[in-house]
């Protein structure tokens, strides 16, 4: 299975023998994805736009039973079921089924499904499947009816990968740090498994007795019986010392080792070659093993590594390997038997002619070939660097885009740089770089500056694509530190400060009523008093004013006779006084 992860999604036929190898990748409209089948030799049989913005995450390659009347003459003919190949496009939300044959989607299951981060995996007849969201639904599905037949709950963190078992009576699921086994009849764990590391596939053995699972650094086989107790890995299977300082595992497959009892495996790596474990049995009493024989191809233009894309076993009776490499444009195919004559395993190394970006080359990634003499200019250097990051586009080459987009001389430069990518591929870019940042659990600063360099340049294009502008949305709630501290905090801030703005704006309108209050006093009374002074006055109002005035008059009458009387007395005592005076200016008196 080829998930989110790979900006390309890849996978090759599961049925014995191998028959054909899918392709997803983005469309040059920006809107539609591009679904490409080839046969084993390379010929292209299907070349197909996928529906608007339908958004595949996942490949997987199963069958599907389909009921088909044995006879179209008679109603009455006995149903006969056959088996063909579909692709599992798995988007945010739902897994749609795509007909090989027929070269169309034939079904969709979930419309949409409970919770996103869909996984799928369908069973080997042809009739179920079941699919996992990240909330840990487990949904079990009838595909001939398109019918829900099971609702189980995973209590695992993080689950991510789900297994069936080809008898389909076994389920396994993959989440942080365990793995469980369901008793699909029973609706029940009945063992889990320890790891130490992220799974990233899941798969059983055709008799369904061993569980196989990787991680980056190695491949582990459990066993799956349900009457058999052990919890640790039955085998371990790990890259060489070389290959463990230098790679790690990128894919895996298995298939049965008929004679032997066993199974074969191999891993392909992030290098791009492939390493095998051959016959890996119960009766091999060693628990760790290095692989036995290596499959790696070199360019005959200058004994480069060539990376190969996706590798698996073409499921005949004579070990062989068919393995994909060249670019995205157009992958060639290539099948290699890994045994000798005498029906030994060794080591394979095949050269070939490459195209110019094929090659793996030593130098580092930007460096620019020049004359002697020829002057580096910052706009030829650009422009080299950007041909170089089309090349590796172009070829699917992720970890060499990812290193070449961390290169500090180009840091400076990454808004021409940008600029000069044809828009299709800023587009596969973008995918790129916003899928890294979503398997990433902490920030990775300078992805999100290319990323935003990228929305910026592209900006027209997808404002329009609702499934990038969902993914960009949700990944820019998580890309600042303390994220899900820092959101609470700010929504509980924000409430505080609208209760505070609510506590004020009660306060001013209670401020204005009492001011309202206020001036209605002072208009009522300056109203009453004026009502008062232009009041009519009544005839005993008369009276008592006629009265008044009456006690009035002789108030005053009094207080003038009063002084009246005052002044005669002192008229009377002055002519005294000169009388007096008189008598004392007289000598004769």
């Amino acid at each position: 299975m080829s998930t989110s992860a790979d900006s390309v999604l890849t996978c090759f036929d599961q049925a014995s023998p191998c028959g054909f190898f899918a392709m997803v990748t983005e469309g040059v409209d920006q809107h539609h994805q591009r679904l490409r089948v080839f046969d084993t030799t390379g010929t292209k049989t299907h070349d197909d736009d996928l529906p608007k913005d339908l958004g595949a995450t996942a490949l997987v390659c199963g069958v599907l039973a389909s009921e088909e009347t044995a006879s179209a003459s008679s109603k009455k003919a006995k149903a006969a079921p056959s088996l063909g190949k579909v692709l599992a496009l798995v988007t945010e939300r739902a897994v749609h089924l795509y007909s090989v044959q027929r070269g169309v989607i034939v079904t969709q299951l979930g419309n949409p499904l409970p919770s996103a981060n869909v996984q799928v995996a369908l069973s080997a007849q042809g009739t179920n499947a079941y699919t996992l969201t990240n909330d840990g639904s487990i949904i079990g599905w009838d595909l001939v009816e398109n019918l829900v037949t099971i609702e189980l709950k995973t209590s695992l963190m993080n689950p991510a990968r789900i297994a069936i078992s080809h008898d389909g009576s076994i389920l396994a699921v993959a989440g942080d740090g365990q793995i469980e086994l369901w008793d699909i009849i029973k609706a029940r764990v009945f063992k889990t498994f320890s790891t130490t590391e992220k799974v990233a596939s899941l798969q059983f053995t055709a008799q369904g007795d061993w569980l196989v699972s990787h991680d980056e650094q190695k491949v582990q086989i459990w066993n799956a019986l349900t009457s058999n107790k052990k919890q640790k890995p039955a085998k371990t299977l790990v890259l060489s010392d070389d290959d463990q300082d230098t790679t790690s595992i990128r894919s895996t497959d298995l298939v049965a080792a008929h004679a032997q009892g066993g199974v074969h495996v191999l891993a392909l790596t992030h290098a791009g070659h492939v390493v095998l474990w051959p016959n890996v049995s119960e009766a091999d009493a060693k628990r760790v093993m290095e692989p036995v024989a290596t499959i790696s191809i070199v360019s005959a233009q200058n004994d480069q590594p060539v990376r190969i894309r996706r590798a698996a076993f073409t499921k005949s009776a004579q070990p062989a390997v068919v393995v994909a490499r060249g670019s995205i444009a157009q992958p060639i195919l290539e099948t290699i038997d890994c045994v000798d004559d005498n029906k030994k395993w060794r080591d394979i190394t095949l050269t070939r002619q490459t195209a110019q970006n094929e090659s793996m080359g030593t130098k580092s990634i930007g460096e620019q070939p020049r004359a002697a003499n020829a002057p580096v200019t910052e706009e030829a250097s650009d422009e080299f660097v950007a041909t170089t990051l089309l090349n590796a586009l172009q070829a699917g080459e992720d970890r060499q885009v990812m290193k070449l987009l961390r290169q500090p001389s180009i840091l400076e430069d990454m808004d021409t740089i940008v600029k000069t990518l044809p828009a299709a591929y800023g587009h596969m870019l973008l995918l790129q770089v916003l899928k890294a940042l979503e398997t990433r659990v902490q920030q990775d600063m300078v992805l999100v500056n290319w990323l935003k360099q990228l929305v910026l340049y592209l900006n027209d294009s997808i404002k329009d694509n609702p499934g990038i502008v969902k993914r960009l949305a949700k990944l820019s709630r998580s890309t600042a530190p303390y994220a899900l501290e820092t959101l609470p905090r700010t929504l509980a801030l924000q409430a505080r400060v609208q209760m505070i703005q609510l506590q004020i704006d009660m306060r001013q309108k209670r401020a204005q009523f009492d001011d309202d209050d206020a001036q209605f006093d002072d208009d009522n009374a300056m109203a009453t008093f004026e009502h008062n002074d232009q009041q009519i006055l009544t005839d005993e109002d008369d009276d008592d004013a006629f009265w008044n005035a009456a006690e009035t008059d002789d108030m005053f009458m009094e207080e003038q006779g009063g002084e009246e009387d005052d002044e005669d007395q002192e008229m009377d005592m002055s002519d005294d006084d000169d009388d007096d005076m008189d008598e004392e200016d007289d000598p004769s008196m």
